[in-house]
């Protein structure tokens, strides 16, 4: 049944496709087989390898950067209530604003590049990091707080052994967040604002009307994201829901 369950969607979705086919030709919806036919000369071309690998490389960057300053700041917020009043407004204010707005910020003040993408990809995963974490590290019983400072555990033994194990789960949940949105924030903001990745071959797929490359990039993201959901987030999922049940 499982199988039949992943095999069904796939099977609508290809149907779709062919009766678009038929029904539009060949100018608007190109057919599954001259699609697949492009994929696989796609994937053999070493330069557009390489453009995937910028995607990807940008996106693991991104998630470096957007964690390397959402947790440090998420914990000090969630210990000092003053800090995280001062602070929170201004992530709420950034979060609010649409990506395509710091994609047209970001082009006129760095130009066109790599800065774009990543920039763009760290704002949009921050806040939520952020205020994950946060919530996390305020959610703490404050008695193991009095215990430690009791028995005078160092901070850093704090840190490791009270915080970072608490939020955990909260880390888990943030992370599974950030994997499925960064790399579509990333070719999003390439296709406005780079001149190379996965989102820049579809700006020139489109801007050509190479209708067959389009579908053929388009379904490269699909599958990326179909991949990082399965063997990723889902594995999180269980792992996170298997921990919290473990602690029950």
């Amino acid at each position: 049944m499982a199988a039949v369950k992943y095999l069904l969607t796939p099977f609508v979705l290809l149907s779709l496709w062919c009766a678009g086919w038929l029904i539009a030709g060949d100018i608007l919806v190109p057919s599954p087989l001259s699609v697949l036919m492009r994929l696989g000369t796609t994937i053999a071309d070493p330069e557009s390898a390489g453009n995937i690998f910028v995607t990807v490389f940008r996106s693991v960057i991104s998630l470096i950067i957007t964690y390397l300053i959402a947790i440090p700041a998420g914990i000090l917020c969630g210990l000092n209530r003053r800090i995280m009043d001062g602070i929170s407004p201004l992530v709420t204010m950034s979060q609010s604003c649409p990506p395509v707005l710091w994609i047209a910020l970001l082009m006129i003040w760095s130009g066109t590049g790599g800065v774009v993408p990543v920039a763009v990809a760290v704002i949009t995963m921050l806040p939520v990091v952020f205020f994950s974490t946060a919530s996390g590290v305020n959610s703490i019983d404050k008695e193991l707080y009095i215990v430690a400072k009791v028995y005078h555990v160092s901070k850093p033994a704090v840190l490791t052994g009270i915080i970072l194990p608490s939020i955990s789960p909260s880390l888990s949940g943030s992370l599974s967040y950030s994997l499925g949105v960064v790399w579509k924030v990333i070719a999003t903001a390439e296709f406005f604002g780079s001149p190379d990745g996965i989102g820049a071959r579809l700006y020139w797929s489109f801007r050509l009307l190479d209708i067959t490359g389009l579908f053929a990039w388009a379904l490269i993201i699909v599958i990326t994201g179909f991949a990082i959901d399965v063997f990723l987030i889902r594995t999180m999922r269980v792992k996170l829901l298997s921990d919290t049940e473990g602690k029950k």
